[in-house]
């Protein structure tokens, strides 16, 4: 992968809109593709952050499990508590504290994951890109302006391996990634407070696909069996994103909600938007509804 990322932009591009033909896909969907596959690599071969940090979100579906068949340009990650900054700061989801210290070990951990992004994982991963490109140029590694938490980094690449397996010979990486039943009431949980918040943003459709597909997997059944999962999950979205309007004290068994509140027409408006990220022909926003309707009556289903 090195070797074909390091090639003149002219040489990667002929391959890219091949690739881009082949599978009826823009090139631009390819080519971040190949990024974030070698970005994937240099996360986990960077000392400083290979063993801190767990590949999670809607890209850990595509990429590690092959559940869903779309384009995620974000590589989602969870600081591991013995990160550097972070094993400094007192849990606090520790059962028993107060209130106030709560708040005040949430708001230390913040500043630590925000001191981790800037001061370790930045650094640590512009060296790797440095060496693996051999150039500084072209190329650059900064905090997201548009993140108010300062714990996103963006990675401007400069302007594809199951079509060239020859020109990616090394393209597969071992990746620590997050329990896909966790994944499935990660998302699930999402869902129930967009129900409630009433209000879908741009780009959110995706989240009704990758369930749809998740339960078509068979994760369902799974995380049915998992229900202490459901409850950490709701857990820590309580205390570490508190959102009254998410309505999280009701996501359990018996109370969740997937579908959007009132009509679809803003999931149809976006859905249809997001017609250029998927891989493979996507379920028909009818069958996605009727999918989602589907799976919120099994959710709430009472065990038999």
């Amino acid at each position: 992968m090195d070797e074909f990322a390091r090639r003149p932009a002219a040489d990667r591009r002929a391959f890219i809109e091949e690739a881009a033909s082949r599978r009826d896909l823009t090139p631009i969907v390819i080519e971040k593709d190949f990024w974030v596959c070698w970005t994937l690599r240099r996360l986990t071969t960077t000392p400083e952050l290979k063993d801190h940090v767990t590949f999670k979100g809607g890209t850990s579906l595509s990429k590690a499990y092959g559940i869903i068949q779309r384009f995620s340009e974000d590589v989602d990650l969870t600081i591991r508590r013995d990160a550097p900054l972070i094993d400094q700061i007192a849990q606090p989801m520790e059962r028993g504290i107060s209130g106030k210290e709560r708040d005040r070990r949430i708001k230390a951990l913040k500043a630590a994951a925000q001191a981790y992004v800037e001061t370790v994982a930045m650094p640590s991963l512009t060296k790797a890109i440095e060496a693996a490109l051999g150039t500084t140029e072209g190329w650059n590694v900064e905090l997201d302006p548009e993140d108010k938490d300062l714990q996103t980094l963006l990675f401007n690449y400069p302007r594809t391996s199951e079509d060239f397996p020859r020109e990616l010979p090394d393209s597969e990486t071992l990746v620590p990634t997050l329990s896909v039943v966790r994944t499935y009431w990660e998302k699930a949980t999402l869902l129930h407070s967009l129900h409630h918040k009433g209000a879908l943003r741009e780009g959110l459709s995706r989240h009704y696909y990758d369930l749809v597909m998740l339960d078509r997997a068979g994760v369902t059944a799974e995380a049915l069996a998992r229900p202490e999962l459901l409850a950490a999950v709701v857990r820590n979205k309580s205390l570490m994103f508190a959102d009254k309007a998410a309505s999280y004290d009701t996501a359990v068994i018996g109370q969740l909600r997937l579908l959007p509140a009132g009509t679809t027409v803003a999931l149809a408006s976006d859905y249809v938007a997001m017609a250029d990220m998927f891989m493979a022909q996507p379920p028909p926003l009818a069958e996605l509804v009727e999918t989602i309707a589907d799976l919120e009556k099994r959710l709430n289903e009472p065990a038999a």
